[in-house]
């Protein structure tokens, strides 16, 4: 722990792993620093959760007489790497969003079982995530919520991967493309995410609405500007923010126009309906190489070869139009 003031611990150097900040913490160093207990680093007004929780931690376990006997510990390896990042402040404790995450993605087989059946651990763990910023705290909340249904460490699949991608802001290029292969694979959720009452859906599935309605909106925003308070409502945006969460995709022209050219656009293009394509084609968002592209692609049977992939991912990193931009030759 840091002195507030100088945020410089002698006792402790900067470069010592996190691991073992409660573990070997000196009874001098504590007396001498006058920090016996964490939770005296914080004001008495402190309203967070986690300095509700701090006084069952047994930081100092050679040193804690304070510690009612019987009292279960929650001390372990995901608790000692997490509480270790916390630092004082103005409304109690700030944790390391990063090595929060990183602790609890990578926890051992123990904690997890732990984590399970332990309320006053799992309360430890939930205290210090619930003061990480809200998309860090979807991404952990959700991998928390499986370990606490499984007892095993955590999976990450596609909502997991969205929440993730949310967390990191990452592009929309990165962030589309899992959405619509989670709506694809289960509709049920999209028509859930979409039509619920939201009082009615769990913790987890807000969050994954919430995250993929931000995607949406930027990627929308990229098309149509942002909306100023006095602003008519765009029914064009509106249509195709609706279409989006009725098909679980963005229509092939409206990607076309957000430049969301990526590996699945040319999929999506290789099986799409006559109608799909000529409205494509009229709206003139793809080249004439794209169209061979396409075409190409689903001369074999929608299936993309690497040698489809390749030219995708060039069509898009030149981001070019131009239909004599370059000449598609593949025969079959």
């Amino acid at each position: 722990m840091s002195n507030p003031q100088t945020l410089e611990n002698p006792c402790r150097s900067q470069e010592q792993p996190e691991q073992t900040v409660g573990a070997h913490a000196s009874t001098n160093c504590y007396k001498d620093a006058d920090m016996s207990r964490p939770e005296s680093l914080l004001p008495s007004n402190s309203s967070s959760t986690a300095a509700d929780i701090l006084p069952q931690l047994d930081f100092a376990p050679e040193t804690n007489d304070e510690k009612p006997r019987g009292e279960p510990s929650v001390r372990s390896a995901l608790s000692d790497r997490i509480y270790d990042t916390a630092r004082p402040g103005p409304s109690g404790l700030t944790f390391n969003s990063q090595r929060v995450v990183a602790a609890v993605e990578s926890m051992l087989p123990e904690d997890a079982r732990r984590y399970s059946t332990d309320d006053n651990f799992r309360r430890s763990i939930d205290a210090a995530v619930s003061t990480l910023d809200v998309p860090t705290q979807r991404y952990v909340s959700a991998l928390l919520s499986q370990v606490a249904e499984t007892g095993e460490r955590p999976k990450v699949d596609l909502p997991e991967t969205i929440l993730r991608n949310g967390m990191v802001n990452a592009s929309i290029d990165q962030s589309m493309p899992v959405i619509e292969s989670l709506f694809a694979r289960n509709p049920e959720l999209r028509d859930r995410l979409r039509n619920a009452d939201p009082a009615s859906l769990t913790a987890q599935e807000r969050a994954l609405k919430e995250t993929i309605g931000e995607v949406v909106n930027t990627a929308l925003f990229a098309a149509y500007g942002l909306r100023g308070p006095n602003e008519a409502i765009n029914l064009e945006r509106t249509l195709a923010e609706n279409s989006f969460w009725s098909t679980g995709a963005f229509s092939l022209d409206m990607k076309a126009r957000l430049q969301q050219k990526t590996i699945s656009f040319f999929e999506q293009a290789a099986v799409a309906s006559p109608q799909e394509l000529q409205a494509l084609v009229r709206s003139g968002g793809i080249s004439t190489g794209e169209r061979n592209l396409i075409k190409s692609i689903a001369d074999n049977g929608g299936v993309m070869t690497p040698e489809h992939r390749y030219m995708a991912t060039l069509f898009k990193a030149l981001n070019r139009t131009d239909p004599n931009f370059i000449e598609w030759r593949t025969r079959h």
